[in-house]
């Protein structure tokens, strides 16, 4: 099944958002619907059904309360080709995730619109994924034994921030991103959720230099600005009190994602580094997988018992002192935000690291899997944030002391040239974005190409 809910502004050209299922994968595209929505664009959000969480429900509920030009309506799956073929006003462009977009366009061809890709990653991790079937025919290119491996015209990308389950051309997942390529080869253009400046020679090589033949533009039209939430989406708690109380730039804030926990034992000992770098911390603790509501906070007390337990009371006595641990779903773009707010410690999923470029904070990169390692290699180049390559994430990668978290974590927080270049970018991200700027006028050319 799919949700199809319609924003209606009358004037502008009307664009299908169409985009892969969990909350990681549809914030760009929520956000770049507000965006669209201020450019007088009629937008149709087309979700699948059901989401994966409550909380992916919650947000996306809250997301339509909050922008009433949006109706909801559901349809099947198979009613897609219909469903986009009988929009009124005629579509004039789907935008889709890269693995809706292998699905969808042979409709779209059919129907004669142009399909663009929201590449929801960083453009370093691009030709990765744009190369992997040639990669994956010639072992010899793709060998985890080697250091490095090789793209042309760009610089080498280390074995160890390639995903593992790359090197196994048999693993699901390699086989979905390896069929999705020819979705690529259909695009019109490729839109990615950065800034020119921010990653300029990766887009110059791709886009000038035609390093990867029959790959489309590459369009940044980024960083994809948070969108006003509705207080219905508004978490409990007493972080946001604690943070308003706080000195500038005095709390290192800690989070690692949403569906990716770390194990036990490291978080023990993050929790020992937290209060031995001397500095205030705001702790987003994620302990388990799990497809419970984020957003609710039923069962609140007993959460928070259980994370006392695990943290040890030397860590739990700074809680609401000079700490806060959060077990609950906390708003991050707002934490961000929070002039309190003078370090980033995060797993640097792409999401995490545009919001940190937006609000102009630095980052201290732990990448866990995924993307996660190319990520922090381009938080590392771009100035906005350092990365301790040493780091694992326990369970087999090496476990992490707190004397070492403590010390690297006083040593970050003190680094004011980092602070001061963290700024830059926040305000060259915002130059970017506002009218005249190269975002903005991007997403202009393309909606008067429609």
């Amino acid at each position: 099944m799919s949700n199809c809910a319609r924003g209606d502004m009358s004037g502008g050209p009307h664009i299908a958002l169409f985009p892969n299922a969990g909350m990681g994968n549809r914030m760009p595209y929520l956000r770049l619907a507000t965006i669209l929505l201020g450019r007088r664009c009629r937008i149709t959000l087309i979700t699948p059904r059901p989401t994966i969480t409550t909380a992916e429900a919650a947000a996306i509920s809250s997301f339509l309360s909050t922008y009433p030009e949006f109706a909801r309506i559901s349809r099947s799956t198979h009613l897609i080709r219909p469903m986009l073929s009988s929009a009124s006003p005629p579509l004039s462009a789907v935008i889709s995730d890269l693995f809706a977009a292998s699905q969808i366009a042979p409709i779209l061809t059919d129907l004669h619109l142009p399909l663009y890709i929201l590449f929801t990653t960083s453009v370093k991790f691009l030709p990765l994924i744009a190369l992997l079937p040639k990669l994956l025919s010639d072992p010899s290119r793709l060998n985890p034994s080697s250091s490095d491996v090789n793209f042309p015209c760009l610089p080498p990308l280390p074995v160890q921030s390639i995903p593992p389950p790359l090197f196994n051309p048999g693993h699901v997942f390699t086989q979905m991103l390896a069929t999705a390529f020819p979705a690529f080869q259909r695009a019109k253009a490729i839109l990615m959720n950065t800034f020119e400046e921010f990653e300029k020679s990766t887009l110059t090589a791709l886009n000038h230099d035609r390093i990867i033949e029959d790959l489309p533009p590459l369009l940044p039209i980024g960083p994809l600005r948070p969108y006003h939430k509705s207080r219905e989406l508004t978490p409990k708690g007493d972080y946001k009190t604690w943070l308003e109380s706080q000195p500038v730039d005095s709390v290192v804030y800690v989070c690692f994602g949403s569906k990716a926990p770390i194990g036990v034992a490291q978080i023990q000992e993050l929790g020992k580094g937290l209060v031995g770098s001397g500095f205030r911390f705001l702790w987003a603790l994620k302990t388990k997988i799990s497809l419970d509501d984020e957003y609710n906070d039923k069962d609140q007390e007993t959460k928070s018992e259980d994370v006392r337990e695990l943290l040890g009371d030397s860590v739990w006595h700074e809680n609401g002192r000079r700490g806060m641990v959060m077990s609950s779903w906390v708003d991050q773009d707002e934490v961000l935000a929070n002039s309190s707010i003078g370090g980033f410690v995060s797993h640097c999923g792409w999401n995490s690291v545009t919001e940190a470029m937006w609000a102009g904070v630095p980052v201290l990169a732990w990448p866990h899997n995924g993307d996660q390692r190319v990520n922090a290699q381009v938080v590392e180049e771009s100035g906005l944030g350092v990365w301790v390559k040493e780091w694992g994430m326990g369970s087999g990668n090496g476990l992490v002391n707190g004397e070492e978290i403590g010390e690297k974590i006083g040593e970050f927080m003190r680094d004011e040239n980092l602070r001061e270049r963290a700024r830059k970018i926040g305000e060259e991200a915002r130059k970017a974005v506002d009218a005249g700027g190269s975002s903005h006028e991007t997403i202009t050319k393309v909606l008067k190409s429609l």
